[in-house]
């Protein structure tokens, strides 16, 4: 696969984030009635200036996590009881979400669902992050670069290299 260049990244990553934020719109009634209350339709969604895009924070995640999440009928007490019963390596919740939480520092956790896709394009995100493969080539504009991997990098696994 061809290197993309720092035009085409970020060409891919509005076209990406105008996708996601179509997705919230269609599917996150706490999104849509939120974008709506911006003035952002279902027309405008596309096209409004990102700065006209409502922000949300960590207390607002978990306030409105029911109305907000795009897996229908799910709910945030679903997710604790099960975080409650299942050991570390448990099995994928309704059999096909990863269920990850953060370590509650604020009073309580904050809860994040995967799907099996979304799954392995996170963890080979932390994969490359790790071995300071970040797509940026460590540009400003991104992230801190992890330090310079030794000669040999470690092995990846299958995830990974399916999206290598």
């Amino acid at each position: 696969m061809r290197k993309k260049s720092a035009i085409q990244l970020r060409q891919l990553q509005k076209r990406k984030l105008r996708e996601m934020l179509v997705y919230a719109y269609q599917h996150s009634p706490y999104y849509r009635d939120t974008f709506e209350a911006a003035g952002i339709t279902g027309e405008t969604v596309k096209t409004a200036p990102l700065s006209a895009f409502p922000t949300i924070d960590k207390a607002g995640l978990r306030e409105h996590f029911d109305r907000l999440i795009t897996v229908p009928n799910l709910t945030q007490e679903e997710l604790r009881r099960f975080d409650e019963t299942e050991k570390a390596d448990r099995r994928p919740y309704k059999g096909q979400y990863h269920v990850v939480h953060s370590s509650g520092s604020t009073g309580t956790p904050g809860y994040f669902l995967y799907d099996e896709n979304a799954w392995n394009r996170m963890l080979v995100g932390i994969i490359r992050g790790r071995r300071g493969g970040c797509p940026c080539r460590g540009s400003s504009s991104c992230w801190p670069r992890a330090p310079e991997s030794p000669t040999s990098p470690p092995p990846m696994d299958a995830a990974a290299e399916r999206w290598q």
